[in-house]
């Protein structure tokens, strides 16, 4: 049976009455040991706009629906057998995705696939079927001896639970674009009980069960960000809390209070709601302890499960504006919403039907703002900074806005003159070197603006390094100094880190120069003296770059002469033969050319050999004269030649 018709004007609870202060609380309230923000302003009296439908008009049970897409899902026991039935809500066509006799449960799609729970195998895997391919099977995506259950999706990632050999829940992921192993990975693993996992983009929420000293359990809310790596806690309380949603920032969930349940939610990075603080999202309206229960959420529409009036009904609340308003109402219950942008859907049991009877599902179309712009990445690049996300599923969208800032809190301003059609957006203008905050919104026909995805990201400026030696040639032996500036488009980058490295000749590749890593000076500039290269050497300095400034290197060789000594020729001692030795302490072998001039004029020249870096030759002088000899090496590849020259006297 289809729910009564009821009114769908903005419903909220009555005003309370504070002296001076009335439609003005918004002040933090402590409830259960939490930080709660009431939504107890004026009441809303703007109608909500609803457009209520029947997803399937056959007699059959129907239970646990989802939508996501523009696809509803859902269990449906027609012909007298277990079947996943699927609905395009654009076209109108229904799909039979899954059928037999085993056991399918729990379906979710992002309208291009639908996942569930299949216990064919004698226990519970995960299933999934591509919906856009007719020629599409049904094919095992989590099997195994432990059971798998209770599927989720976001864009191509799927999430589930698995029991472990130790009988412990743990949490995987599978990329639903990839077709072979190694696709599914672990999300939380471990002894702990990690159950009712639930994923919007790259964060993924569970609740975790704790068992306290004195037996007794409790359950607080988790997360992890996928994209990072960091797991975090959502929510600490001594109360219970489960049943965790999902979208965007925002995370919901069902608490234990003193009488009854009630829901909760947070945003996670604090930045557009609440300022990051839990808050309580149903408050108890009459004083009637009544539960609210089943939380999901879309964009910044809660759904849930409330029993204010003695029995299930759903209702909605858009966090954005406050309002609350009634989805469906009937003498049968009305359970288990769920929601994917402005469309949700709901069990509805069947007239007349006594408790635990048949259900059918009913949908409806509410006017409400946009999901939030999903997969939102920004990447900087010398030309800018470059935005791109998922298009928006809404068939009332509108377009986007783009909002830039210089902190993640601070003012923001619109780039867009006009509405965005696609979803991508390239901010030529963006301050080069420093990081630009965005938000990104989707805007309704109606003018109805999403809360923002965020991302951050730095147009690039690209550095110059310079660099000097004094001097660039050198005794072996003596030392040189280096010296340069670091900057970004002609200005002083100070305070930056370069790292000076060598290579020797002969050496394959640069190392590390002793106390060559250094910090730029108020003007860019940086030196490191007392360098004393063994061989020709080519220096590189380095700057790694870092958000927002490219990268640079500059080399500079500094060349060393070989050393060479020469003994002093000594023609007193012996009048026919003057010896003529010394050393090359930069190398072991080669030649060294010994030349002897007489009063200017070459008069003996000869190549002598270098034994273990020594050599040693003879000159007789044919007449007496002031003699000058010079021993030589020439140039290698691993030092510049050199000579030195002495002076005797033949007698």
């Amino acid at each position: 049976m289809k729910p009564s018709a009821v009114s769908v004007a903005g419903q909220r609870p009555g005003r309370r009455k504070m002296s001076g202060m009335l439609g003005l609380l918004s002040a933090a309230l402590i409830v259960s040991g939490l930080a709660v923000y009431a939504f107890w302003a004026a009441p809303a009296d703007a109608e909500v706009k609803k457009t209520e439908f029947p997803v399937s008009d056959t007699s059959s049970n129907k239970q646990k629906p989802s939508v996501g897409g523009g696809v509803v899902v859902w269990e449906d026991d027609r012909d007298n057998v277990s079947n996943i039935y699927a609905k395009d809500l654009a076209t109108g066509q229904e799909t039979l995705v899954a059928t037999g006799v085993s056991l399918r449960g729990k379906p979710v799609t992002n309208g291009k696939s639908v996942a569930w729970e299949d216990d064919r195998g004698g226990h519970s895997d995960i299933y999934v079927k591509n919906l856009r391919d007719s020629a599409s099977q049904e094919r095992v995506l989590a099997g195994g001896p432990g059971d798998q259950r209770k599927p989720e999706v976001s864009g191509n990632t799927l999430i589930w639970e698995s029991k472990n050999s130790s009988g412990k829940w743990e949490i995987y992921s599978h990329d639903l674009t990839s077709q072979s192993p190694p696709a599914s990975q672990p999300v939380i693993t471990g002894s702990g009980i990690h159950t009712n996992p639930v994923i919007s983009g790259d964060i993924v929420v569970w609740q975790a069960e704790t068992r306290r000293s004195d037996g007794t359990v409790t359950s607080n809310i988790y997360a992890k960000n996928l994209a990072t790596g960091e797991v975090f806690h959502v929510s600490a309380s001594d109360k219970y809390q489960d049943q965790p949603a999902i979208s965007g920032n925002i995370v919901v969930w069902r608490q234990e209070a003193v009488a009854d349940y009630t829901i909760f939610g947070r945003d996670l990075y604090g930045m557009d709601l609440h300022n990051g603080k839990v808050f309580e999202i149903t408050p108890d309206p009459a004083g009637t302890s009544a539960d609210q229960v089943s939380p999901a959420i879309s964009g910044t529409v809660v759904v849930w499960e409330d029993h204010r009036n003695g029995k299930a009904e759903v209702w909605a609340r858009d966090l954005k504006t406050g309002n609350s308003f009634l989805v469906a109402a009937s003498n049968e219950p009305q359970t288990s919403p769920a929601i994917s942008g402005e469309v949700i859907v709901w069990e509805s049991q069947y007239q007349g039907e006594p408790n635990f009877g048949r259900y059918n599902v009913y949908g409806a179309e509410v006017e409400a703002a946009p999901l939030t712009p999903a997969s939102l990445k920004a990447s900087g690049s010398l030309k800018g900074v470059a935005l791109r996300w998922a298009r928006n599923a809404e068939s009332d969208l509108a377009g986007y806005n783009v909002y830039r800032g210089s902190s993640p809190k601070g003012s923001f301003a619109k780039l867009n003159a006009a509405l965005l059609t696609a979803p991508s957006f390239s901010d030529a203008n963006a301050p080069k070197g420093s990081v630009s905050f965005y938000k990104v919104t989707a805007v309704d026909a109606l003018g109805n603006e999403s809360l923002p995805a965020r991302a951050d990201a730095a147009a690039v400026v690209r550095s110059s390094l310079s660099l000097s030696a004094s001097p660039a040639v050198l005794e072996y032996g003596a030392a040189t100094k280096l010296s340069g500036s670091l900057t970004a488009d002609g200005k002083p980058l100070s305070g930056k880190r370069v790292v000076l490295e060598q290579r020797p000749a002969g050496a394959a590749d640069f190392g590390a120069v002793p106390g060559g890593t250094l910090t730029t000076a108020t003007d860019g500039t940086f030196r490191l003296g007392g360098l004393k290269p063994k061989k020709n050497t080519l220096y590189r300095v380095r700057y790694g770059g870092e958000r927002g400034i490219q990268g640079s290197a500059a080399s500079r060789p500094v060349s060393v002469k070989a050393k060479v000594s020469l003994s002093p020729p000594d023609a007193e001692k012996n009048r026919n033969d003057v010896d003529i030795a010394g050393r090359v302490t930069t190398r072991k072998n080669g030649v060294v050319s010994i030349t002897v001039r007489r009063n200017g004029k070459v008069v003996f020249k000869k190549a002598v050999p270098l034994v273990n870096s020594a050599y040693r030759s003879t000159y007789r002088p044919g007449r007496p004269g002031r003699h000058t000899v010079q021993a030589a090496v020439q140039k290698t590849r691993t030092h510049l030649g050199n000579a030195v020259t002495r002076s005797f006297t033949a007698r």
